[in-house]
């Protein structure tokens, strides 16, 4: 029998820079933003690398992700 499933909670454009403008320290600012602006997992982001950062194709390459797969995700220009 199947479970029901929850939506995940969505937060306003307040909330979110908010969330951001908590953070003093400019390293976790900056992997929050890039974790929510790309969709990030906590491993992914504790696992990227500069190599990984694709600024002129504005693209972050997962290597070994979600069931060990490899992906490409957008870089947004916020967190450029």
């Amino acid at each position: 029998m199947k479970t029901q499933s929850k939506l995940p909670e969505v937060l306003s454009v307040e909330e979110i820079t908010r969330l951001f403008q908590c953070t003093s320290n400019l390293k976790h600012r900056v992997m929050l933003m890039t974790t929510y602006a790309a969709g990030l997992r906590v491993s992914e982001v504790v696992n990227l690398k500069l190599k990984d950062i694709d600024s002129e194709r504005m693209m972050i390459r997962i290597c070994q992700g979600k069931g060990n797969k490899d992906r490409y995700t957008i870089l947004s220009k916020p967190v450029y």
